[in-house]
Parts: C-alpha cells; structure tokens; sequence
C-alpha cells in the first residue's frame, strides 16, 4: 500500500471526506480531490429516499456542464450498464466495484450498451469504480468516478486507495443521515444540531464541553445518565465514562483526527434501557472551536432493528458476514445456530465475532444486544 499513496496524501482526503459529513456542499471537492489522486475524470455521489425517490444528496464533479445536464437522459440505463438489477443488489458494500470486472462485455469494443454508447463513449470514459455507501429499506447511497481512456482501465492500485476510504465514505455519510442532511443543506449547523432529535455534544479529549443541542439539554435533564460539572460532561456509568475517554484519547494522540476510527459503547439506564454512546472525530470546518470529537446519544426509541444494524454495518466498518453474525447474536442465537444457518465452521464464526467485538469496543454478547437496541437511526 504503501507503493500506492502516501501516508500525507491519504490523511487529506479522508480529512476532506469527514469534512462532508458536516457540510455536503463540500462533497464536489473531495470527489475532485479523489480524481486527481487516482487518475479518475468524474464522480457522482448520491442518496436516494427510496420511498419518495427524492434525492437526500447528489453532487458532481468534473463533467462537462452540457453532458452533466444529459445524465438523466441515460439514467436508467446506468444499472444495465453494471450488468442488471441482481449484479447490482449483490454487490458488497465493502468493496469497490469496477465496471471492467463486473461487466466488461458493456464497455468492449463492439458493446451495443445504450448506456456506454450514449453517454460514456463520446466522453472518452473507459471504466468506473463505484462504492456502495448505504443500501437499506429507506435509501440507497453509492459514489462512483469514471476513467477517461488517456488513462487506460481502472488498476491494481485505484481499487486498492478505494479499499482504504471506502469505510470513511460510508461513516461520512452514516453521519449526515444521523444530522439529517437536509437541516444542514438549508441552514446553519447550529440551528440545524438545535433542531434534531438527537442528544449530540461537542467535545474535547478531556470531554470539555463545547456545544449541546436542546435534546442532549432535556437529557441531561430528564434521563440522569449523564452531567455537566464544571464545563465537563460526566457520564454516571464508570465503565461508559472509562471508554468513552479511551476513545477521545485515542483521537486526540491521532495525528490525523478524522483518521480515528468511530466507537461507541452500549450502557443502561436507571430503567434498564439500552443506550449507546458514539464518539466520532471532527474536522476543523466543524466550527466549534476546539471541540475534536461529535459524541451523540442513541436511546431506547429505536424501532426497525435492520436499520440499526446497517447503521451500525457502516459506522464500524464491518464486513457483509461480520453484519450477518451480528443480527444473529442480536437475536440472541446461540454460536452453534449461527454457525449452522450461515453454513461456516465454528472456528470462521468465531475469529468473525472476535473482529466484530474489536471493531465494536465491546466484549459481551448482551453488550451487543445493546448496542444494535440503542442505536438509534433517526433517517
């Protein structure tokens, strides 16, 4: 990898991508960013709500203004294009898709592809990776770019710098979808944090506080799970306070904060009500002068437990198996259950739980159970 980016370069597009979590009028940037890296001409992010089939987002960058403004003419032959409706659905979320190894029969010489011919040969566009960034019952997110042909097919190395963002693509917009997208867009950030659901605190490494909305004031007020004292936020569970610091500390030592990975960890309330506590780090475009890290509050009013776990499948990166594992200890089967549903040896459930209590921050089943209860997915 090593070979393939730079550790400097690296640190600044995932910086740029986190920057978008916060102001998705940035995306255009960081697209462009990624182009001029990775030899790319175009990228396209989107999130579509799939019940009103609006977009949530959509950015561009790169197109010529006259074909950019022809797109829709060809989208619905886009999915045609990557081989149909199944291919598509059953991309993993994990990995990068390159049209020329999903379906180079579209873009050969002699393709007939309405989509290639129409729109992508007179471009001069050759190949596209595409990344899935979110894909459940309520919307669907994905990013891809496309490669002009004075630069031959997407390689070894595109695909590999993609491996490496393809987690804090999707953490970047597991985070908007939680700051509801849409407040952001059409207000400042602050009137937008004030007016969502959420319980969401601006903080330092020391847990100083810097900034709180009015759902984290009513909780504070209500919930008695946490307090502030002295400008300090205090958690009243010692075990959530001691990881929760862990993972400020762990962000603070980073050189590069937007690096750090996201943590959360699930705690009970005086009612015996699940929450979790995520922590995810900030840039300096946040506008909240010193603050470093975003900690929100997931409470017990979560309802569509498969929108917590792809919720959660993208806040800790975890594997298309990893999140398999996960909603089966969730519903509390036992290993030998899981093990013979998805037909793996017990020795492959095993090293996949450890990799999903590592990413986790957690160590027990029923702490899991707690997390995927609490976290709340407000989209």
């Amino acid at each position: 990898m090593d070979s393939y980016i730079s550790p400097e370069s690296l640190s600044a597009l995932i910086a740029r991508i986190y920057d978008c979590a916060l102001d998705p009028a940035l995306w255009s940037e960081a697209m462009a960013a990624i182009c001029d890296e990775l030899d790319l001409r175009t990228g396209v992010v989107s999130l579509i709500d799939l019940e009103t089939g609006q977009p949530l987002l959509a950015s561009a960058t790169g197109f010529d203004p006259a074909w950019l403004g022809r797109l829709h003419e060809f989208s619905d032959g886009l999915v045609s294009l990557w081989g149909g409706d199944a291919v598509v659905r059953n991309m993993p979320l994990e990995e990068p898709a390159v049209l020329s190894a999903v379906n180079p029969v579209a873009i050969s010489g002699d393709s007939d592809d309405p989509f290639h011919l129409g729109f992508n040969r007179p471009q001069g566009f050759v190949d596209a990776i595409a990344v899935g960034l979110t894909r459940d019952k309520t919307t669907l997110g994905t990013i891809g770019f496309n490669r002009h042909e004075s630069h031959g097919l997407v390689g070894p190395r595109e695909i590999e710098i993609m491996r490496l963002l393809v987690p804090h693509l999707q953490r970047a917009i597991a985070v908007s979808r939680v700051l509801e997208l849409q407040q952001i867009r059409q207000t400042s950030l602050e009137t937008a944090l004030h007016n969502i659901s959420v319980p969401l605190f601006m903080v330092d490494s020391d847990l100083k506080l810097h900034f709180h909305n009015r759902a984290a004031e009513k909780v504070i007020a209500e919930c008695g799970i946490l307090r502030v004292a002295n400008g300090t936020l205090i958690l009243t569970d010692p075990e959530a306070q001691r990881r929760v610091r862990k993972a400020l500390l762990s962000v603070s030592a980073c050189e590069e904060p937007a690096q750090a990975s996201p943590f959360g960890t699930a705690f009970t309330d005086a009612q015996n009500e699940p929450w979790v506590a995520h922590v995810l780090p900030l840039t300096d475009r946040s506008g909240m002068a010193g603050a470093q890290c975003m900690l929100f509050l997931a409470g017990p009013s979560t309802r569509d437990r498969s929108v917590a776990l792809e919720a959660l499948a993208s806040l800790y990166a975890l594997t298309g198996a990893e999140t398999q594992i996960l909603q089966r200890l969730c519903t509390g089967q036992s290993a030998r259950q899981i093990a013979e549903e998805l037909g793996i040896a017990p020795s492959t459930l095993k090293t996949h739980t450890l990799r999903i209590y590592e990413k986790t921050g957690l160590h027990r089943q029923a702490e899991l159970v707690a997390l995927a209860r609490g976290a709340l997915a407000p989209v």
